[in-house]
């Protein structure tokens, strides 16, 4: 974070840009800006840009003043040639930092300006590590709702009362996609990724992408978060890899469990045991009076598992105390460009392209993160992403469906 804050910001005076008083230049060996990226490049690579031994020029005692002006020329003209140089040099070294970051280390040197345009190049990025594709979740909507309002035949026979199919609620993002995205967005984006500046910026942003869920915007002028404070930087560290595999296993048992719920009682439910007598009935037994006052047990405190300690970091950590990834997360999904499965994962729906908002193309225009404007990929992003340009077009002063010419968004 403080690499990419020192990135752009002039040269001082005197040392170097690290804050090192006894070198000059990126390059050295003694600098810290780039040593977390040297040990992934080849030795050999990097021995062109370590400084030669200078030659010693023996200087003669000049009588004249006449030399004594040519020389002090002379020198001068070799100390610019031999900064113009270091300065080559270390432009040369950061490019080369910076391509061994994002190919090899998958960090990004600029970052948008929304959290949700790394919200749906992350699920691009896990879809694909976890070869998932995307789902035409609009076809199974429509016929859900055409199971709902059918009726059977039979039904129509008979004098009852048809019964209608339990209407589907909406499924939830599991912790374990959840955590997935928040450690995926923390190591590529978490030292750029900075929260809006002031809290009128904020509370337009839910505004304008439907987070304010319906209540005013004055509910929501303030931003819970400290504004241009790094909320993604340091979750890397606590949603560690080891957190995700007892997520994982937690789900997997989770989804398990679900499918046979139905028929089979929970063990903690009052009314999964029942004693029987000798003939398999269920035996009554006999109550005590009501105006007996029974003993009570006392209550053993409530144990928190790992799993549900686990469960908790994230929800804490994506509410919008934390990041507020949850509810863009939720934003996304409103808008058709998310789709969450039975399972609580998190996909891309089909032809979400054609959903996303005005933001996210003025967004890629202004910070430059297009495929056309940024090849080298510095910002890391998904070549869907990336790729928005294939499905939109600029026409005057707005954005427009390039098959689609009822579609625009003016600016």
């Amino acid at each position: 974070a403080r690499r990419s804050a020192l990135r752009l910001m002039p040269r001082p005076s005197q040392g170097c840009k690290c804050g090192g008083s006894d070198h000059t230049y990126a390059q050295d060996e003694r600098c810290i800006l780039y040593r977390d990226i040297t040990p992934h490049v080849a030795p050999e690579t990097l021995e062109v840009f370590k400084p030669s031994r200078k030659e010693i020029r023996s200087r003669k005692d000049e009588a004249d003043y006449g030399s004594a002006i040519i020389s002090a020329l002379h020198e001068r003209q070799t100390k610019a040639k031999e900064q113009q140089e270091a300065e080559r040099k270390e432009a040369a070294f950061v490019e080369l930092m910076e391509k061994t970051q994002i190919t090899k280390l998958k960090k990004a040197i600029f970052a948008p300006g929304l959290l949700s345009v790394v919200i749906i190049s992350s699920v691009a990025s896990l879809m694909d590590k976890h070869s998932i594709e995307e789902v035409d979740a609009e076809d199974s909507d429509d016929d859900n709702d055409e199971e709902e309002d059918d009726i059977p035949l039979n039904a129509l026979a008979s004098s009852a009362p048809p019964t209608k199919k339990r209407k589907v609620e909406p499924v939830e993002p599991s912790f374990l996609c959840i955590a997935e995205l928040m450690l995926h967005i923390s190591k590529t984006w978490g030292h750029l990724l900075k929260e809006l500046d002031t809290n009128a910026e904020y509370a337009w942003h839910l505004k304008l992408n439907g987070l304010n869920f319906g209540e005013s915007v004055g509910q929501y002028r303030r931003n819970p978060r400290r504004p241009e404070s790094l909320s993604f930087e340091n979750i890397q560290f606590l949603l560690n890899e080891a957190m995700v595999s007892r997520l994982r296993k937690s789900n997997s048992s989770t989804t398990k469990g679900s499918e046979s719920s139905d028929a089979v009682a929970s063990p903690m439910s009052p009314k999964c045991v029942q004693p029987k007598d000798t003939n398999g009935n269920a035996s009554q037994q006999p109550q005590p009076p009501t105006n007996i006052a029974q003993p009570t047990a006392p209550t053993a405190a409530p144990t928190i598992t790992q799993g549900i300690s686990d469960e908790l970091v994230v929800a804490l950590l994506s509410s919008q105390e934390g990041t507020g990834l949850w509810d863009e997360v939720q934003g996304l999904v409103k808008s058709e460009v998310l789709h969450v499965q039975s399972d609580g994962t998190i996909v891309l729906r089909s032809g979400w392209q054609d959903h996303v908002g005005a933001s996210i193309l003025l967004d890629g225009e202004d910070r430059g993160w297009f495929k056309d404007t940024d090849p080298a990929n510095a910002f890391c992003l998904h070549d869907v992403v990336r790729s928005l340009t294939d499905f939109w077009e600029r026409r005057g002063s707005g954005w427009a469906l390039t098959d689609d010419d009822d579609i625009e968004f003016s600016t």
